[in-house]
């Protein structure tokens, strides 16, 4: 008797993991999405340092509750480009003037996390770690020198980000939304490794599978 109770119980036992493990499945999935907006690098000693961002994701989640889900994402950011130009003019109509110019990228690796907000809105939040490369260019134009001067470098960091998207589901496989996401990255300016922090504010499309 009593082994037919403990038989018993181990099948309602395996039978509502089985329950479970499939509403899990049935709520799991990967995702792509992608962000286009207004970049801004907030103190890196640029005079311009606003220009456009765009990002992509790639990633799957898990459904552990309702209206709730959790998992890894892949990722591509491109922060646009800062710049600041220094002129000098001389007598005699001579001139001398530089263009200093920073872009970054980065490659980005973290936690994506999703809550429905009622029937139709949802809000995901995200942030993890990035590889950051910072291409520096410096560039002179001159009639005073008849080689113009011509300077490029590379300054890769690893630091982090983050970010928020609200959005509005218009089906189960598709949302649009408004997205505010902040990388840490390195610009290098006058021959300095500066630290700054872009920030995206943009449109977010994200795509269910």
């Amino acid at each position: 008797m009593r082994k037919m109770l403990m038989c018993a119980a181990v099948a309602a036992s395996l039978a509502g993991f089985s329950h479970a493990s499939k509403a899990f499945d049935a709520n799991s999935g990967a995702f792509v999405s992608g962000t286009a907006g207004q970049s801004k690098y907030h103190g890196s000693g640029f005079d311009d340092n606003s220009d456009t961002g765009a990002a992509i994701y790639v990633g799957y989640r898990w459904s552990p509750e309702q209206r709730f889900w959790i998992g890894p994402e892949l990722g591509f950011v491109d922060l646009g480009k800062v710049s600041q130009h220094e002129n000098f003019n001389y007598p005699g109509g001579l001139y001398d003037n530089y263009r200093y110019r920073a872009k970054s990228r980065a490659t980005l690796l973290g936690v994506n996390m999703k809550w429905d907000l009622g029937e139709q809105m949802y809000l995901v939040v995200h942030g993890g770690v990035d590889e950051a490369r910072t291409t520096f260019t410096l560039d002179e134009d001159t009639n005073i020198f008849d080689d113009p001067y011509h300077e490029s470098s590379h300054v890769s960091k690893n630091s982090w980000y983050a970010g928020a998207t609200l959005g509005y589901n218009f089906n189960r496989n598709f949302g649009l939304g408004v997205s505010y996401d902040n990388y840490n990255v390195r610009t290098a300016s006058t021959g300095s490794e500066n630290r700054a922090n872009a920030s995206v504010i943009g449109v977010t499309a994200e795509v269910r599978f």
